[in-house]
């Protein structure tokens, strides 16, 4: 059997993706920078992606770039705060991705000092936020959807809070969010959120690797320089066909959002009640069942059986599934510190593995997933209770 339940991590791209890539490769070989007709005949194709991308994002056309992908967008976000002459306060939560996590030491190398936010339980804490927040305070960024426990954050009411304390203090704070794992899997507004920032990636929503996007009210200065597309923000030639393919995508998310929500739904109960029938398995005390998680992602941790074994074992029995995140897949440091920052101690962050389904993901594969690897855990059991 081979069965696909790593989602989260990336997912397979959707035949009408791959059709419009080929479409506008063939359809659009001027460079939408150049002057001449071939040139303006793709401009103008760029500047419609744009519009119509935006329109079902909900956002303007003016306040959207296109990036390679989510690690990009949040790179850039990060690194125009380097411009800044006063070295003021940073605040992230230690569940966010690598790409915002990471930038730790590259503030403090440049003289920032760096706030790092606790999610107990899986969720950042409205007192504990507060508390952190001061006159120094130049720049926020916590994710929206946890990639490796699927919780989802309280961002609208943390901006509410952010926005209070600006008109309290007279200062502006900008505010950041990954929506990478948002992106389709849940319902929400970038209106309602009203962040400043946010980073998008659509390889995540069966479009093509290597493109993605990023929202900001106002796009800041950057300490690169370059040709100055997209709107001198990100510079660089823009790919029609990888934008395009990522707008075939968007589309096809947008389209099938309740049915995918209600099948991921769907998809988690079942592994939760597999967990909550077998004394081997339990997941983490994340709160499933209030719409509190995004349905496609699901982290389970199998008693005294480290994460590595457990997807060796299953990988050759057929699924692939993953011990957190890919990008911290090959580090078992970098992979726990999201369970660690969210009070989960190092025997439940070291046993952890992480299901992600999709759309094309079948209950029938997930029941056997489920029966596959209560079995297999239950035989490891055994055989460790033999030694």
């Amino acid at each position: 059997m081979n069965c696909y339940l790593d989602w989260a991590s990336t997912t397979p791209v959707h035949t009408k993706v791959l059709e419009k890539y080929i479409e506008i490769s063939k359809a659009f070989p001027g460079n939408p920078s150049s002057q001449h007709a071939e040139g303006k005949k793709a401009g103008i194709f760029l500047s419609n992606l744009r519009a119509k991308t935006a329109e079902i994002m909900g956002i303007s056309a003016e306040n959207l770039i296109f990036t390679s992908g989510g690690t990009e967008s949040n790179t850039l976000m990060h690194t125009s705060l380097l411009r800044n002459k006063r070295r003021g306060e940073i605040i992230i939560s230690g569940i966010d991705h690598p790409s915002v996590f990471e930038y730790e030491n590259i503030y403090k190398d440049f003289g920032f000092v760096v706030k790092i936010l606790r999610a107990p339980d899986g969720y950042i804490d409205l007192g504990d936020f507060e508390k952190n927040l001061s006159e120094k305070t130049q720049f926020i960024s916590i994710m929206l959807v946890n990639n490796v426990t699927g919780t989802i954050q309280p961002i609208e009411e943390l901006v509410k809070i952010t926005r209070m304390f600006e008109r309290k203090k007279g200062i502006k704070i900008h505010f950041h969010t990954d929506a990478v794992q948002a992106l389709g899997k849940i319902d929400y507004s970038l209106k309602n959120l009203d962040v400043d920032s946010a980073s998008f990636s659509a390889h995540k929503i069966q479009g093509p690797k290597g493109t993605g996007m990023l929202f900001a009210k106002k796009f800041p200065q950057m300490i690169q320089s370059g040709g100055g597309q997209e709107f001198s923000f990100r510079h660089g030639t823009e790919s029609l066909a990888l934008i395009s393919a990522s707008y075939a995508g968007l589309l096809q998310v947008t389209r099938n959002y309740y049915h995918n929500y209600k099948n991921s739904s769907n998809l988690q109960n079942i592994i939760i009640n597999t967990s909550k029938n077998s004394p081997e398995l339990f997941t983490l005390p994340i709160n499933y069942e209030n719409n509190k998680a995004a349905p496609n992602i699901t982290t389970i941790c199998c008693r005294a059986i480290p994460a590595e074994v457990i997807t060796r074992v299953m990988n050759d029995r057929g699924f692939s599934i993953s011990a957190g995140s890919a990008c911290s897949s090959k580090d078992r440091k970098k992979r726990e510190r999201v369970l660690h920052y969210m009070g989960f101690d190092t025997k439940a962050a070291s046993t952890a593995i992480r299901i992600s389904t999709g759309p094309t993901t079948s209950s029938e594969q997930v029941q056997q997933f489920c029966n596959t690897l209560h079995n297999e855990v239950k035989l490891l059991h055994k055989m460790l209770g033999k030694r």
